[in-house]
């Protein structure tokens, strides 16, 4: 998260002023908090092909979007304490649920939800979205899954796996896809590389 974004005001019966997300003034006055504060705990950020940013905020229950000139364009409530948020090729958004989180919603680019899943059982430590629209989770500390995009059967249920990698050694923590499919993952020091369908590119050891 960018350092400019506040992660909480620590007296609530204080008033705030400060900078906030892209330089721009937040006022989060203290008889209203934490409703009138914009980002209270902002968890994740993610940035969609055109330049918008979306932001979750973990005490709202929010889910924010800017343009690329900084300048709210949709603001939408999740259902769950959001932690990660990632947008696919089409613009849906896809924020995962819970604390821990146990669940990944899919929303359009208006924010209305398409589909809610509880299929990825374990804890969600991170997770991405290709432009296809599959999803990459990590779970615990050293497994990586590849679901398909759509439920295989109903909007509330499984989606279909791909593939499963198991790495031992250092923890897995993050996971990213970028344009080209290939899939980046932070393996405690190292960044190792994936292609879409877990080869690995990276050298042994990673980089």
């Amino acid at each position: 998260v960018p350092p400019s974004i506040p992660f909480m005001v620590p007296d609530a019966s204080a008033d705030w002023s400060f900078e906030g997300f892209l330089g721009q003034p937040f006022y989060c006055p203290g008889s209203d908090w934490p409703n009138n504060c914009w980002f209270n705990s902002p968890q994740d950020v993610a940035i969609d092909n055109s330049g918008n940013i979306y932001v979750v905020s973990f005490f709202q229950q929010k889910v924010y979007k800017h343009n690329s000139a900084g300048n709210l364009v949709l603001e939408f409530s999740v259902p769950d304490r959001p932690r990660e948020v990632d947008v696919d090729g089409s613009g849906n958004i896809y924020v995962s649920l819970g604390n821990p989180a146990s669940s990944i919603a899919k929303y359009d680019s208006s924010g209305n939800l398409i589909t809610q899943s509880s299929a990825f059982s374990g804890e969600i430590v991170d997770f991405a979205v290709d432009n296809a629209g599959d999803i990459y989770v990590v779970y615990g500390s050293n497994e990586l899954r590849k679901f398909e995009s759509s439920p295989c059967c109903g909007a509330n249920s499984g989606h279909n796996l791909l593939f499963n990698i198991n790495y031992s050694g250092d923890a897995l923590t993050v996971v990213e896809v970028d344009q080209s499919g290939n899939v980046h993952l932070g393996l405690g020091p190292t960044l190792k590389t994936v292609d879409s369908s877990g080869n690995e590119l990276t050298p042994a050891g990673g980089i």
